[in-house]
């Protein structure tokens, strides 16, 4: 399901900000499926995450990498550690009093010539839309994002670039899950309805997704 949004958040990344013989932190890698494609690219990569289980898969789906379970607003590495560091898809999972302390702590470990590149979902696509009809989408979650961004000093967007994935689904259920996890969220008829009509030749379900990177650096 994840392999079109991993390749396309690399392709967008490597045409933004140079990983080759950089150190790259990433902010919140989940299973690691982002790791994967950054340490293809990056001399070394940390990849932090809070969720011991979500750690634990992506040590399994990415050896190269190095692990480390910590909040994003508490980062266990001295100043100016890293060249790069990215947020994937994290930034609005962090509580909203502390998204700026997260960006905070991000430049301090990043060094003076570094790049922050963070990777947020957007409100649009054919994915979100079914997302609302299990349960609310993050909306206000992600404005919050965006105005902590615009808000942190010693630092200017210099890119704020908008793409589009992929999301290729097996069944409704995998859906579910994907959104809600293994015991929340109803499968309506609209909703089996609304995936039916995204089936391609009948088979796996096809949903779009927009997707936006902020490329950051100090001044």
């Amino acid at each position: 399901m994840k392999k079109d949004v991993c390749r396309k958040a690399r392709r967008t990344l490597l045409d933004h900000v140079e990983l080759s013989g950089k150190r790259v932190l990433e902010v919140g890698c989940g299973e690691g499926n982002t790791t994967q494609s950054l340490i293809e690219c990056a001399r070394e990569v940390v990849a932090i995450d809070p969720d011991f289980a979500a750690l634990n898969k992506a040590k399994n789906n990415c050896l190269k990498a190095s692990y480390v379970s910590c909040e994003g607003e508490t980062l266990p590495f001295g100043n100016s550690s890293f060249d790069v560091v990215i947020f994937t898809y994290s930034l609005h999972h962090i509580p909203v009093p502390l998204m700026g302390q997260a960006l905070k702590e991000a430049s301090r470990v990043t060094r003076p010539k570094g790049k922050m590149a963070v990777l947020e979902p957007v409100g649009g696509g054919s994915f979100v839309e079914a997302w609302r009809m299990l349960k609310p989408y993050e909306d206000q979650e992600r404005q919050a994002a965006q105005e902590a961004l615009r808000k942190l000093e010693g630092w200017t967007v210099n890119d704020d670039v908008f793409f589009k994935v992929i999301f290729e689904l097996e069944s409704v259920e995998e859906f579910r899950q994907q959104i809600c996890g293994q015991n929340e969220g109803e499968i309506t008829d609209n909703l089996k309805k609304f995936l039916d009509d995204y089936k391609k030749d009948g088979e796996k379900i096809m949903l779009e997704a927009e997707r936006r990177m902020c490329i950051l650096s100090r001044g």
